[in-house]
C-alpha cells in the first residue's frame, strides 16, 4: 500500500511545474533522481517473487528509458521519444505471462513517471504548480 501511494504521489508530483522547477534550481543531476527509484523496482521485484526477474528488468528499462529522455531533453522530440518508448516499456510489462495486474499497473505508473511525467518534463511541466 506504501509502495502504491508513493508511486501514485510520484506520477502526480512529477507533472507539475514544482518538480521541475526544485531540480533545476537546485542543480541536482536528474539522472540520480531517476537511478534511486531503483529501491522500488526491488520491492516490486521482492513482492511480485515469482516474477522478480522480469520485475527487476521492467524497473531497469523505466530508469534506463528515463535516463534517455533527460539525455535528449534539448532535442525537439525529447517528448515522443518518451512516448515512443513509454509504449515499449508498456508492451514488454504486458507480454510478462501471469503477472498480477496490480503489479503490470504500478510498473506502468513507475514507468509513466519516469518517462513521461519526469523526464519528458524537465524544461516546460504539464501542470503549473
Amino acid at each position: 500500500m506504501v509502495l502504491s501511494l508513493d508511486i501514485g504521489g510520484g506520477v502526480v508530483s512529477n507533472f507539475t511545474g514544482g518538480t521541475v522547477a526544485y531540480y533545476r534550481a537546485e542543480a541536482r543531476s536528474p539522472h540520480a533522481f531517476v537511478w534511486v527509484h531503483g529501491l522500488q523496482g526491488a520491492v516490486l521485484a521482492w513482492i511480485y517473487g515469482e516474477w522478480w526477474g522480469e520485475v527487476a528488468v521492467l524497473a531497469a528499462l523505466a530508469m534506463g528509458f528515463a535516463s534517455l529522455v533527460i539525455r535528449l531533453q534539448r532535442t525537439g522530440f525529447r517528448r515522443q521519444l518518451g512516448v515512443l518508448l513509454f509504449t515499449l516499456l508498456s508492451l514488454a510489462a504486458v507480454a510478462v505471462p501471469g503477472l498480477p495486474r496490480l503489479g503490470l499497473l504500478l510498473l506502468l505508473l513507475l514507468g509513466l513517471k519516469l518517462i513521461l511525467g519526469f523526464a519528458g518534463n524537465r524544461t516546460h511541466p504539464v501542470l503549473e504548480a
